[in-house]
């Protein structure tokens, strides 16, 4: 990927701020603006959106267009918000797959750290590791695969 695709797509966590950035921005926008939610409709992204969608289609003076596009574990619709002109008027929501399919995938189709850029955060959800109490596994580390074959798969 080119480093011109890091303007091609903002990375949006969230869009709150994207109402102030269009006040700085003389006559935007002039056109609805396109959230990619890489997942299915329903899920805890596509919720968070919906929820705020209202209130910046009356902020922004334009429809904001949720567009799920699911598959590949979030790479479909992330590459297709990445290949969209670098005009403010498609924006990317993800989440932690969006980091994390680099290091599943060989070629995922896109750089989360070279291809986007942050907006900002719109909300969290921290992982927690559980064991049952009779696991001799008390740390991270003590997860780590033993020496041996490893699949390929």
């Amino acid at each position: 990927m080119t480093s011109r695709l890091s303007r091609r797509a903002l990375l949006a966590a969230s869009l709150p701020l994207l109402a102030v950035a269009a006040r700085a921005q003389d006559g935007y926008p002039r056109q609805p603006v396109k959230v990619v939610i890489p997942s299915a409709p329903g899920g805890p992204t596509d919720v968070m959106v919906r929820m705020i969608q209202p209130g910046l289609n009356a902020r922004l003076g334009q429809p904001v267009l949720i567009i799920n596009r699911p598959g590949a574990g979030g790479n479909i619709g992330v590459v297709q918000a990445g290949k969209s002109p670098p005009d403010g008027y498609t924006l990317l929501i993800a989440s932690t797959g969006f980091v994390v399919n680099v290091s599943l995938y060989r070629e995922p189709g896109y750089d989360a750290f070279k291809d986007f850029l942050p907006i900002t955060e719109l909300g969290s959800s921290p992982n927690v590791f559980l064991v049952h109490p009779s696991s001799p596994i008390r740390t991270i580390a003590d997860c780590s695969p033993s020496p041996g074959p490893r699949r390929t798969s």
